[in-house]
């Protein structure tokens, strides 16, 4: 296992636990999962980016950003489609959050090794 893929490992525990609990707090309301999510995402986009961009792959250069971003829009949208199919059947959408939260992670790991940090930037 790489250093870098330990380091995303420890980041993304961090960041998910953190987007866990503001899913967590803001699922408590009677708002739409899909302004949940919305608002969630915007709340943690810069601190994973962050820790993402910093410390997991050492680059947090602001050419990455529009990347960072679209990437962070697929991974929403999954993660969307995924509560929204799974909640009915796992009990609500809080179990269906933690029961997807390990292959999106992966997921999430695969978008940003490959396509937002994987890929030189334009000079």
């Amino acid at each position: 296992m790489s250093a870098r893929f330990l380091r995303f490992l420890l980041a993304g525990s961090i960041n998910t636990l953190f987007g866990f609990f503001v899913f967590f707090l803001l699922a408590l309301t009677s708002l739409p999962t899909w302004i949940i999510l919305l608002v969630s995402n915007v709340i943690c986009f810069i601190f994973n980016y962050l820790t993402s961009g910093g410390f997991v792959f050492r680059d947090l250069g602001i050419t990455r950003l529009p990347r960072f971003l679209l990437g962070y829009g697929v991974v929403y949208a999954f993660y969307l489609v995924l509560i929204e199919w799974l909640s009915p059947v796992v009990g609500g959408r809080h179990w269906a959050m933690a029961s997807v939260i390990l292959p999106m992670a992966i997921f999430t790991y695969f978008i940003q090794s490959r396509f937002v940090f994987g890929v030189k930037p334009k000079s």
